[in-house]
């Protein structure tokens, strides 16, 4: 049982000891992390990638593999090197700007006729050489100027400053009119990648330009591996989904009040016995090792809560674990206390480095 500062901490000394469970051997496939919410996942994802730890989501899609995420990174990754002819197709009409098909191909003809990149192409086309012209010309200029601001600004400011510049939630919400489920999904999913920056800045505040955020947090994709996949993604689900399944090892995240029992269930005044069977689900899924962590405080809609562990940890045996306070050392033999260091910041310095 582990105690950790806050999510951020908690998802980092996951990774720490998924690591050194790696060098002892132990496949990433035969390790899981359980939850009971979603919104618990963003911030393991972003140390996951940090770490460079393949996973994958069961019943759910990581954060920066969906639409709108893939929209802002084109964005981001045309204004890092301009050159980038894959992102300036994705994004060149997104939002809408009324440039089809025949805009781009007569654009692309263009530039493979003057010999230059698309970029370049569209952003010095004048106005009797193409209709679209102005719009060309409106979209490069988004470009030039964010270039700039990136190399001066905050990472995680600038972003939100871009989002708001090409009035992506105007295209949200003409996308989906009317369906305001899935448009607070998209926001939310927004949002947490603004919050995805904001922590980037924060783990490597001397490396937060945006090309390092974009080397760092593009994990790459088993399919350009020749291991195994199966044997080199973690696997990330919640509670409910895990039925059934077993793992060598386990790490049951959030074990707190108001994630598991859920606050729902606790204001509602439902039935907290569904809620127990659910975190004997969790620790059942482990076939060898069971973590379970617990944090100080959790930021919730932007303010840091404090947090209390789970009245289930109450009902186990305290013969039958080992609790360990990872906010200090408390519970560490000198020799452990001294490889955790060394190990920590080994690992920092080589994340740097990569």
């Amino acid at each position: 049982l582990w105690k950790a500062a806050d999510s951020d901490h908690e998802a980092m000394v996951i990774c720490e000891e998924i690591n050194r469970l790696q060098n002892q051997g132990v496949l990433l496939h035969d390790m899981a992390i359980l939850y009971r919410s979603n919104t618990q996942v963003p911030v393991i994802e972003d140390q996951l990638r940090i770490y460079r730890l393949p996973y994958k989501i069961v019943g759910g899609q990581k954060l920066f593999d969906k639409k709108e995420i893939k929209d802002i990174i084109a964005y981001l990754a045309l204004i890092h090197n301009s050159s980038n002819e894959i992102a300036l197709r994705r994004i060149l009409n997104v939002p809408n700007r009324g440039i089809g098909m025949t805009s781009l191909e007569q654009m692309l003809e263009m530039a493979k006729v003057k010999n230059q990149t698309l970029f370049k192409t569209i952003s010095t086309v004048e106005d009797h050489e193409h209709k679209k012209a102005p719009v060309f010309q409106s979209f490069s200029q988004i470009i030039f100027d964010y270039k700039k601001k990136f190399k001066t600004g905050s990472l995680h400011v600038v972003i939100k400053e871009l989002i708001d510049e090409i009035k992506y939630d105007d295209y949200l919400v003409k996308t989906y009119d009317g369906i305001e489920k899935i448009l607070k999904i998209k926001r939310n999913d927004i949002n947490y990648f603004i919050d995805s920056a904001r922590r980037f800045e924060e783990s490597f505040p001397e490396e937060s330009s945006l090309g390092s955020f974009l080397e760092k947090m593009m994990l790459t994709d088993n399919s350009d591996s020749n291991e195994d996949s199966d044997a080199s993604e973690l696997t990330l689900m919640t509670f409910h989904s895990s039925k059934g399944l077993e793992f060598n090892t386990v790490f049951m995240v959030g074990v707190e009040e108001e994630l598991l029992p859920h606050k729902k269930t606790i204001q509602m005044g439902d039935d907290i016995e569904e809620e127990c069977r659910l975190a004997y689900v969790g620790l059942t899924r482990a076939q060898k090792r069971l973590y379970m962590t617990y944090t100080s405080q959790r930021k919730i809609h932007n303010k840091e809560i404090p947090r209390f562990p789970s009245r289930f940890i109450n009902t186990i045996d305290e013969d039958l674990y080992h609790f360990q306070d990872k906010t200090t050392f408390e519970g560490m033999s000198e020799e452990e206390e001294k490889n955790y260091k060394d190990n920590f910041f080994s690992n920092m310095m080589s994340l740097l480095d990569d």
